[in-house]
């Protein structure tokens, strides 16, 4: 097997200008060092990337902003700012979503996005957490949490979501299956 071809390929397929081959295996399987995500993340385009992106929310901070990332998904983790929208505090969430949708790869933040908690503490902070729905199911722990301070100002947003779903939510088997195989690896049916 031609390895330049082989690395030439991935290159065209992932993107990457610097695929390494390890070792190709009898049957053609190509063994990478490391991972394809992780030379992503340390590729000159994420990091450019995420300084656009660092660049836009300064942009619309009137404090100096601080992101951490998913190194995996390449999308905000956290956002601490100080970042005006107004009205309503789920307005106020709503308004920043559908600015920034894009950095955490939704496409319509009010099909997939849906408010689950609205909470105000002891000083006057405000709490948002919106779930991540697809096709109307909730994606578990996909969560998006807003913190607002008292003069209607987004302090920070926290969370993780699955950018860009495309899944099939069609069962494949059915209920009576599912509830048969659940049962059979339960430790209570061992009771039943």
């Amino acid at each position: 097997t031609d390895l330049k071809a082989i690395s030439t390929d991935l290159v065209i397929l992932t993107g990457l200008n610097n695929v390494r081959i390890t070792s190709v295996d009898q049957v053609g399987n190509v063994a990478i060092v490391a991972t394809l995500v992780v030379e992503l993340r340390e590729s000159a385009q994420v990091r450019a990337v995420q300084s656009q992106i660092n660049e836009s929310f300064q942009a619309a901070s009137s404090d100096l902003v601080s992101i951490e990332w998913d190194s995996v998904a390449g999308i905000p983790t956290f956002v601490s700012g100080k970042f005006q929208a107004g009205g309503s505090p789920e307005v106020s969430a709503r308004n920043f979503l559908e600015r920034f949708k894009g950095y955490y790869g939704i496409v319509d933040q009010s099909q997939e996005l849906h408010l689950q908690r609205l909470e105000e503490d002891e000083i006057e902070m405000r709490h948002l957490t919106f779930g991540q729905y697809y096709l109307g199911i909730e994606v578990e722990a996909a969560k998006l949490l807003f913190h607002e301070n008292d003069s209607n100002e987004i302090t920070a947003i926290n969370g993780r979501v699955i950018p860009a779903l495309n899944l099939s939510v069609s069962p494949h088997i059915s209920a009576q299956d599912a509830a048969t195989a659940a049962l059979a690896v339960s430790p209570a049916n061992a009771i039943l």
